[in-house]
């Protein structure tokens, strides 16, 4: 630096020889002060540079992306004042602080770069799309064919499992060699098959088998099945009872026939729509009303049997109308809507025009309270022996069946064994105690 100074000052000095003194020029001693300053600016200026230098190292080493303006004009403006002299400074040189001229300016701390944002790897898993291979396209899922129901291969039922069995060479359900009655319209007897299975689907006409010839009229199919029916041939019964109502829809006798035959085959269902036609085709069928509200009130109906009991008692004669009473009761009982006080001031009401001193009347005295246990006992062992298994079936029923009205679930169980154990299936007490012994074991 100070070769530089001396050059500057020689060359100032050998211009100056050369020129002609004039009025204004200065004295040795002036020209010695200015030569002083001359350094002086020549020492700031170069100051300046070393400055203008640190500054632009600094900038060019900034982290940042852009440089302001004035600092990349820094670089410029200090060559500049390298190069050409600066004026001399109007103040003196010893009116500068003395801090300032033995302190140099430091340069600006270099601030630390910003550190790089930290991406977890979870987020540059989510973030990066999945890579495709050009070459490879994705494969389509196969399309989901359903099975198609139509053309399914699906085994057929064998057509032959809808028409009825043959007959046996043993009639099929044959419960009883007792007769029946051909047409027991309003009667209380009902043959209780033990045998027959339980089918509650509806009643298809079942075709009339090689050996049975063909018949001409509804009553003439009647007639053949109430054959079959005395025979327990129940199947065949139906058949031949169906194709009486489908000759003749409006046939009240052929409806109830055919309900008697579902009933026996324990088709309870079926049996009371067979009674309902029967009731629609003639509205006073007493054996139709009875026997559907029979059927109703171990249905868990209790209240339609009342109503169908109450209608079968002002068309029932004789002992049937006495039987009607009890039944009446019975009902009205199981429905809850009477108590058994009540029950029996209905009872004494509606049987007081009836003859109640013989069989079967001794039952609704018993009911009324009239006579003893003992007493309702010794009428079912009095009276002619041809009636007496008859008589103990249904008596024993119904002393059961007040007792179970009354709570005694075991006396009531006792009663209904012995209503069994007469082995009489004809009477519908029989098929009653049947049903009660089997809700008791439910």
């Amino acid at each position: 630096m100070s070769y530089i100074l001396d050059a500057l000052k020689k060359s100032d000095q050998e211009r100056k020889r050369g020129e002609v003194p004039t009025i204004t020029s200065a004295s040795a001693d002036v020209e010695f002060k200015e030569n002083e300053t001359k350094q002086i600016s020549l020492k700031i200026a170069a100051g300046g540079f070393v400055l203008s230098a640190i500054i632009v190292t600094v900038v060019l080493f900034m982290p940042s992306d852009e440089e302001p303006s004035s600092v990349k004009a820094a670089p410029e403006a200090a060559t500049e004042m390298a190069l050409t002299p600066s004026a001399p400074d109007a103040t003196p040189a010893n009116d500068v602080a003395p801090s300032e001229r033995a302190t140099a300016p430091q340069p600006a701390p270099k601030p630390a770069p910003k550190p790089a944002p930290i991406i977890s790897q979870e987020v540059k898993t989510e973030i990066k799309p999945p890579e495709i291979s050009p070459e490879r396209t994705p494969e389509k899922p196969s399309p989901i064919i359903a099975a198609d129901p139509v053309n399914a291969d699906i085994p057929k039922p064998d057509a032959s499992t809808n028409e009825a069995p043959a007959p046996a060479s043993q009639p099929i359900n044959k419960v009883s060699v007792a007769p029946e009655p051909k047409r027991v319209p309003g009667s209380t007897v009902a043959r209780v098959p033990t045998l027959a299975a339980k089918i509650e689907t509806k009643t298809q006409i079942q075709k009339l088998k090689p050996s049975l010839p063909m018949l001409n009229s509804a009553s003439d199919y009647l007639d053949r099945g109430w054959n079959s029916m005395n025979l327990g041939l129940f199947n065949q019964a139906i058949a031949d009872f169906s194709v009486a109502v489908e000759m003749e829809p409006g046939f009240a006798d052929g409806w109830f026939a055919l309900g008697w035959a579902q009933e026996k085959n324990n088709q309870d269902g079926n049996a009371i729509a067979s009674y309902s036609n029967s009731i629609k085709a003639k509205a006073n069928h007493a054996g139709a009303l009875f026997s559907r509200g029979y059927l109703e009130l171990f249905s868990g109906k209790p209240l339609n049997a009342t109503r169908d009991f109450k209608a079968t008692l002002n068309l029932a004669e004789n002992d049937f109308r006495l039987y009607i009473h009890v039944w009446t009761f019975v009902a009205k009982n199981k429905s809850g809507s009477k108590t058994i006080i009540d029950s029996i001031k209905d009872l004494k009401i509606d049987s007081q025009d009836d003859e109640l001193s013989s069989w079967p009347g001794q039952i609704i005295r018993y009911y009324m309270g009239e006579l003893t246990e003992a007493q309702i006992l010794q009428a079912i062992e009095d009276g002619s022996s041809s009636g007496l298994q008859e008589r103990r079936c249904a008596g024993y029923f119904f002393i059961g069946e007040y007792a179970l009205l009354k709570g005694d679930t075991k006396k009531a169980r006792n009663y209904f064994e012995k209503s069994l154990a007469t082995g009489v299936v004809k009477l519908r007490q029989f098929d009653a105690s049947r049903r009660e012994l089997a809700s008791l074991a439910q």
